[in-house]
């Protein structure tokens, strides 16, 4: 599925972007850390969406993931990439945030020092740091006007 410039709703997205950033920003200006869509959802899974909700019950995912979702995820790896990762070795998260802390957790003793490139993503930093982790910033580009 392709996507050009005249799908961005670019009103929408500063209007419901997450803790106003967008709002916060000049005219013209995109803020990269929003990790907001750039897109609308498609018109399936709007539609799968509503189905769901008509139904008219919420409950809690199993902490891992649903199964099924796992197991497309697995699915897509051996296909798509060529990474043979069984279903049980795939945690769904609720987004980037999660992934990062627990991966620094799973990787990094407390008390250890780990790199960190300079710049990066605050998640990063954050995630060495909660998971009880000195960071030591490393920098990407050499000349140090060009960030």
């Amino acid at each position: 599925m392709a996507f050009s410039d005249d799908d961005i709703d670019l009103a929408g997205l500063r209007a419901t972007a997450y803790n106003h950033r967008w709002a916060e920003m000049p005219e013209g200006v995109i803020p990269l850390t929003a990790a907001d869509s750039d897109f609308g959802a498609p018109a399936f899974v709007r539609d799968a969406l509503s189905a769901y909700a008509a139904r008219g019950h919420f409950g809690y995912a199993p902490p891992f993931g649903l199964p099924e979702f796992r197991t497309a995820v697995s699915t897509f790896l051996d296909r798509k990439r060529g990474a043979i990762v069984p279903a049980e070795g795939i945690i769904a998260t609720n987004g980037a945030a999660s992934a990062v802390f627990l991966a620094a957790r799973a990787v990094i003793p407390p008390g250890s020092t780990a790199l960190a490139p300079d710049p990066c993503d605050f998640l990063i930093p954050g995630g060495i740091e909660a998971a009880g982790g000195r960071v030591v910033r490393y920098p990407v580009f050499r000349d140090r006007t060009m960030r």
